[in-house]
């Protein structure tokens, strides 16, 4: 897929940075400054499109809440969560969950 560069160009200009850019500075925070606890969250959208959004959370050192992801779905069940948990593992390249503790409300 290519991409067209001059977009991109006039996005930096815009804004400062290109999307693909602070999506890479989020992962690199958590990896070097956020403790290995995952906070995972779901709420309820009401409004015309309605559905969920899951969201995936860390804590940084000074105990603040730390964006790691989000996402939009139709409905709540296992293949969401199973989708969206797999992307994350990719995104942040987690080999093995055995070094981190998750944590959700239910």
């Amino acid at each position: 897929m290519r991409r067209d560069k001059s977009k991109n160009k006039r996005e930096k200009k815009k804004y400062g940075f290109d999307k693909d850019s602070a999506k890479q500075v989020c992962k690199d925070g958590y990896r070097v400054g956020c403790r290995r606890i995952i906070g995972l969250n779901r709420c309820f959208m009401k409004g015309y499109f309605g559905g969920y959004q899951l969201a995936v959370t860390g804590i940084d050192a000074n105990n603040g809440i730390y964006l790691i992801a989000y996402a939009a779905i139709e409905s709540e069940n296992q293949a969401s969560w199973l989708w969206f948990l797999e992307l994350l593992a990719l995104d942040l390249e987690i080999i093995s969950p055995y070094h981190l503790s998750f944590m959700y409300d239910k």
